[in-house]
């Protein structure tokens, strides 16, 4: 790999360009962003090599760091452009409405010869914009590859080796839909329930009150509107699935609670405890 094409200059796109830089210096990495201040950013340093379109063509991997629908657009436009034996890689954090719409653009561009991959980083952080992207951002974390039967296992290696070049330690294959099913509670509901739970009025005098507990919960209601609600309309089936269920347990403290029944209020937690050591035991054996 000698050349990169990095297509959305933000927090996770900028931080794949210093990981990558981090790795092999020598790589020669060009940027493609509407923002000319985050391109000029990370020429002055050295996080990028040029941002000129016309090198796309010359790209021994394209990864896209766009929003979904701009992912879409991106590649629709561009596909031709794609170097012989390219590999794309998309970063988008929903993949049903994405893998296969991408897949059938690239045959209908005749681009068998483009090693395509969906992928999803699992890191970032609770600010967005290249001024806030770090090499070390994807260090060991985990990376989804998602596989359709479209993809070849050749493309799958690279994508892996890309990512332990970048730092991630932990490299999971699923599928486009099983992909959006679990992200829909391990992310997106996380997201939901901390955005709720910050808008209570009583959070405007926890200052001077607050511990862990409140920095975690309220932690990632610090977000990028914009992409979340996008991501969360393009995933809502999976979303509405987890809520219900969210709101049957939430449902089951309030009666316990409302009806003074410390049984049940006990029973209630201990499952949740139970729940959780489980998955740090299984955290653990994998």
């Amino acid at each position: 790999m000698k050349q990169v094409g990095i297509v959305g200059l933000g927090l996770i796109g900028g931080s794949f360009a210093k990981a990558i830089k981090k790795f092999d210096s020598s790589i020669k990495i060009t940027a493609f962003d509407k923002d000319e201040k985050a391109l000029e950013s990370a020429l002055i340093e050295h996080s990028i090599d040029d941002y000129d379109s016309e090198n796309l063509k010359n790209c021994d991997l394209v990864l896209i760091c766009l929003y979904p629908q701009a992912t879409v657009d991106f590649i629709r436009n561009n596909a031709a452009k794609l170097k012989d034996d390219a590999l794309l890689i998309d970063i988008c954090g929903i993949k049903k409405g994405i893998v296969y719409y991408v897949e059938y653009i690239l045959g209908s561009e005749h681009r068998n010869d483009v090693d395509y991959v969906s992928c999803h980083p699992m890191a970032g952080r609770e600010c967005w914009g290249y001024e806030n992207s770090l090499a070390s951002i994807f260090k060991n974390k985990n990376f989804l590859i998602t596989k359709t039967p479209n993809i070849k296992e050749s493309a799958i290696e690279k994508a892996k080796e890309f990512a332990t070049n970048c730092g991630f330690s932990n490299i999971q294959i699923t599928t486009p839909e099983q992909h959006d099913k679990i992200i829909a509670l391990t992310s997106q509901l996380a997201h939901i329930v901390s955005s709720a739970y910050i808008k209570s009025p009583t959070a405007q005098y926890a200052s001077g009150f607050t511990g862990g507990s409140f920095a975690d919960m309220t932690r990632v209601a610090n977000l990028n509107e914009n992409m979340w609600a996008e991501l969360f309309l393009q995933n809502k089936e999976y979303i509405i699935e987890e809520l219900d269920i969210f709101e049957k347990n939430l449902e089951q403290f309030r009666y316990a609670i409302k009806g003074n029944d410390s049984n049940m209020l006990k029973s209630i937690l201990a499952k949740g405890r139970e729940r959780r050591e489980m998955l740090d035991q299984l955290d653990v054996e994998n």
